[in-house]
């Protein structure tokens, strides 16, 4: 009897297992979803001209940056300008104890007076001098003349054997003696005056160097003339002392140089960039710059292309430019760095977004179009740009709407609906 339950106990389980494989499945596909829409706004893609510029950066340079060194030796009496002060051309800078300078210039006077005094002349004249009109020489020429009337006489009374031998031999002997005493003299004066030449050329370098017991501001080419015509304190250069090197009382010493000042021209700078090789030919001399400092980051300041350099560095494959930079208020600076966008050429119809536009993600940029009444991405390369607008390197239809917000809802082909 217990068998029997157990069987019956096993077909109900088997019974209860078939019925369950036996029942219909429930259908469990998902239905499709319809995407919602979206309100957005849109804008028609714009064209502009666009200023296409090649971007460097550099450092400032004086328009003109020079050393001074004092030419003489000696002790520094006064020093009349310091770091930050101007100074125009032909301005002294400091002052060299004069004292033995003044006695080379006294010594070589007397020297040369000397000189002028065997000549029998006043001055030394600065064309060459005719050694026939010195007073030795006149006086041998003199005596010559004299003696060569005598032996022309004498050879005729002699001619005609009216006149001795004997006195015919003195009168030639007279007439050779004064022709040698009178080239002796033209040697003599030539060398006395080559003497008061050496003298006159001593007397210019101590006075040279008397000179230079002032140290002056060089000045430039045609200074003189237009100083002449404007007056010195009018001219347009000037001379920043950049740095004072030297002290009153200080000795200085001419070899090996004892550097004094350094001064730069600051109302007009260079600035030198390094350009990439592929801009060869597209940078030209006369080209406008516009320059950019941190010092005054709301400002752009105007250059001008002066200078290209011929050459390509092969270390870093870029060629030199420098640039002319007006400075007349001194707000730019000699050492100061500068970045600088060179204005190449001015392209027409550049096709151009609102910022609002784009939307980058994951180094990745694109933006919305709209087309058959839905949101179309599109990936793009962006070029120049400004605060208004973006340029747009990638081929875009020229009618197409472009979706400037409610894009971050957006997804490919969600349905659009433009706000009014």
């Amino acid at each position: 009897m217990r068998r029997c339950a157990i069987i019956s106990l096993a077909g109900f389980i088997l019974a209860s297992l078939g019925c369950g494989h036996s029942a219909k499945p429930e259908d469990t596909s998902a239905k499709e979803i319809p995407l919602p829409t979206i309100t957005v706004t849109t804008v028609p893609l714009q064209t502009r001209s666009v200023q296409r510029t090649v971007t460097a950066v550099g450092t400032f340079r004086g328009y003109d940056e020079v050393t001074l060194s004092p030419k003489v030796d000696g002790v520094i009496n006064t020093v009349h300008v310091d770091v930050g002060d101007m100074a125009i051309p032909g301005a002294v800078l400091l002052t060299i104890d004069p004292t033995d300078c003044e006695l080379a210039v006294w010594e070589a006077h007397r020297a040369l007076d000397a000189e002028l005094a065997r000549l029998g002349i006043p001055d030394l004249p600065d064309t060459q001098v005719n050694v026939d009109q010195v007073s030795t020489v006149v006086k041998a020429r003199v005596s010559l003349d004299n003696a060569t009337k005598r032996f022309a006489m004498r050879r005729g009374l002699f001619d005609r054997q009216v006149l001795a031998k004997e006195e015919y031999d003195l009168a030639e002997t007279d007439y050779k003696l004064a022709e040698a005493t009178y080239r002796d003299a033209v040697t003599q004066a030539r060398a006395v005056l080559a003497q008061a030449r050496l003298r006159k050329a001593v007397l210019d370098t101590a006075t040279q160097r008397l000179r230079d017991c002032q140290l002056r501001v060089p000045e430039p080419p045609g200074f003189g003339a237009w100083a002449a015509v404007v007056g010195p304190g009018f001219v347009p250069v000037r001379y920043a002392v950049a740095k004072r090197l030297v002290s009153e009382g200080q000795r200085v010493i001419s070899m090996p140089v004892t550097d004094a000042f350094r001064l730069v021209i600051t109302h007009a700078l260079k600035l030198r960039v390094d350009v990439p090789e592929r801009f060869v030919s597209a940078v030209r001399l006369g080209q406008t710059v516009d320059i950019r400092v941190e010092a005054h980051p709301q400002e752009t300041f105007r250059g001008q292309v002066t200078r290209i350099s011929p050459t390509v560095d092969v270390q870093n494959r870029t060629f030199q430019v420098e640039i002319a930079v007006p400075n007349l208020d001194g707000r730019l600076r000699v050492g100061g760095f500068a970045h600088a966008a060179i204005r190449t050429r001015m392209d027409a119809a550049v096709p151009v977004v609102p910022p609002s536009a784009l939307i980058t993600f994951a180094g990745v940029t694109k933006l919305f179009v709209i087309a058959d009444g839905k949101a179309k991405p599109i990936e793009v390369a962006t070029g120049t740009q400004d605060r208004d607008w973006i340029e747009i390197v990638t081929p875009l239809p020229p009618d197409a709407r472009i979706i400037t917000s409610g894009h971050t809802q957006l997804v490919a082909g969600s349905p659009v609906q433009i706000r009014d």
